[in-house]
């Protein structure tokens, strides 16, 4: 008698979107930055992917860390010398600007 080998659970971008509570597009770009490992199933650009479900674990743990805000979960960097730092800068400079430009009128 042959022994099957069970085949690794493979999850679809949408699984994988539900998961993180994050949109499939978001997932997608994970995959394509190379955070997430994927496999293709066939050739070209249009061909499906699936991700393992071990990968997925891998990439939570790796992300996993203790009150940190959600931004990390979705990739995005925020705090001093990240672009979501030097944003906040001009936007508080903008603002500032408006402001005392009002007075000056």
């Amino acid at each position: 008698m042959r022994s099957v080998l069970a085949a690794p659970p493979l999850l679809t971008i949408a699984q994988v979107a539900k998961r993180l509570n994050i949109s499939p597009s978001a997932t997608a770009n994970l995959i394509h930055r190379g955070e997430l490992r994927c496999v293709k199933l066939g050739a070209g650009l249009r061909a499906p992917v699936r991700v393992d479900e071990a990968d997925l674990e891998t990439y939570i743990q790796k992300h996993k860390r203790g009150g940190e805000s959600p931004s990390v979960l979705s990739g995005r960097r925020v705090g001093p010398g990240t672009s979501g730092d030097v944003r906040a800068a001009r936007m508080r400079a903008l603002a500032t600007s408006t402001v005392e430009s009002e007075f000056l009128n």
